[in-house]
């Protein structure tokens, strides 16, 4: 098992067991091996719309890489709020394959990678309006 990765996944859910947003919250899946891990968590938050949250982490280095990663909001009716993703099926946007897709069906490049912890913040600052 790698620590590094094992403690990478022990932040996230210390991130959200302290969020003030985050209702609660379950592991679905949790594994990590000498040189990868993936978390596959389920979020409801306190206007109950929900989440889902995968990251596939590789360490190379002694340095933490986000190979892979989804992160569904949707409303309590379980329509979509925006989705984050670098699946590569965009590859016409800025940033390929990072992008985001929003409640009105378009789709934006993004030129960073986010993370659990910016999904949280972004929701966290929404829910606050």
């Amino acid at each position: 098992m790698n620590l590094s990765i094992a403690a990478y996944f022990d932040n996230i859910e210390s991130l959200l067991i302290s969020s003030g947003v985050v209702r609660s919250f379950r592991i679905v899946r949790r594994q990590v091996s000498a040189t990868d891990g993936k978390i596959r968590i389920r979020l409801t938050f306190v206007d109950h719309s929900e989440a889902e949250i995968f990251e596939y982490v590789v360490e190379s280095g002694g340095q933490l890489f986000l190979q892979k990663y989804s992160f569904h909001w949707q409303d309590a009716l379980g329509s979509l709020i925006r989705r984050w993703d670098n699946a590569p099926h965009l590859s016409h946007l800025p940033g390929e394959p990072h992008h985001v897709h929003q409640a009105d069906g378009s789709v934006e490049g993004m030129s960073s990678v986010p993370d659990t912890a910016f999904i949280i913040a972004f929701i966290e600052e929404q829910t606050k309006q």
